[in-house]
């Protein structure tokens, strides 16, 4: 197994703008001290959406980053693959020598040779990717981090079991399907679980009312008066395009995108890659 050494992890979470929950605190450790052993680690991350998983996968990529080796971090969409990209570069602002690069499917040719080159070279630290990821020569790998691995399909599982097999695995799920628990819990990965939701994070309110053009109005302007945004669910892709129409004779100024199911995917995708982006 690639040798990691333990880091001294008060700088890089002094700079996390929040406070760990103790589960956090416990993962970290639990993973660092399944890193620096002698052997490959496989450990299993269980926490709900928002509960912290990738700060705990953003200070494990440090400790191997700063030893020396590579981390890929393997995301079944381009969606996560943004927000994991846009995570990282955030979180790692303060540490310019730790190179980060991702690789999608909107990527360029021109783009994606220099990366693979820079991958390849040892240039490129941290490379988060779709399962194009996986086909890439990687100078000094250490850490593989498998983000939501039920989603894949089982040509890609075995490329992810060749790409990990003498490195050090972290896997993350919100939902582990029974194999993964399996494996964990008869002892062939360690497991921690994130439980506890971070301070701050506010409950989800759910009102039922009935449709009523003012409420609806009064909604979005609020969500839109503190720099939110609207997902607006309407289940009859026949009409949906009238209901974008309604909506704009309430609110003529609001960019609205309409995403059905027989979109194609990559229209759904660049979508909602737009939709996070605030376009």
């Amino acid at each position: 197994a690639p040798k990691i050494e333990k880091k001294d992890l008060t700088p890089i979470q002094k700079t996390a703008n929040f406070e760990y929950t103790p589960d956090q605190k416990i993962a970290i450790q639990e993973i660092e001290n399944e890193i620096t052993k002698k052997y490959p680690m496989e450990h299993l991350l269980i926490g709900d959406v928002g509960f912290g998983k990738t700060e705990v996968a953003m200070v494990a990529s440090f400790i191997v980053a700063k030893s020396g080796y590579q981390v890929a971090v393997i995301a079944p969409t381009t969606i996560l693959v943004n927000q994991h990209f846009e995570s990282f570069k955030e979180r790692f602002k303060d540490y310019p020598e730790i190179k980060i690069a991702k690789l999608d499917r909107f990527t360029s040719t021109k783009e994606k040779k220099e990366i693979l080159e820079g991958v390849k070279s040892g240039n490129i630290d941290i490379l988060i990717s779709t399962h194009a990821g996986l086909n890439v020569e990687y100078k000094n790998l250490g850490l593989v981090i498998i983000d939501e691995e039920h989603k894949f399909g089982v040509k890609q599982k075995e490329k992810l079991k060749e790409l990990s097999e003498k490195v050090h695995t972290l896997y993350m799920s919100a939902t582990p399907i029974p194999r993964t628990l399996n494996m964990a819990l008869s002892q062939i990965k360690s497991i921690s679980t994130l439980e506890e939701a971070p301070k701050g994070k506010q409950e989800t309110k759910t009102f039922v009312k009935e449709w009523d053009e003012n409420l609806i109005k009064e909604a979005i302007l609020r969500e839109i008066r503190r720099g939110g945004q609207i997902f607006y669910i309407y289940n009859n892709i026949s009409y949906i395009e009238h209901k974008k129409k309604e909506l704009q004779e309430i609110l003529p100024n609001l960019r609205i995108l309409t995403l059905h199911a027989k979109m194609t995917p990559n229209k759904i995708e660049k979508g909602l890659v737009d939709f996070i982006n605030g376009k």
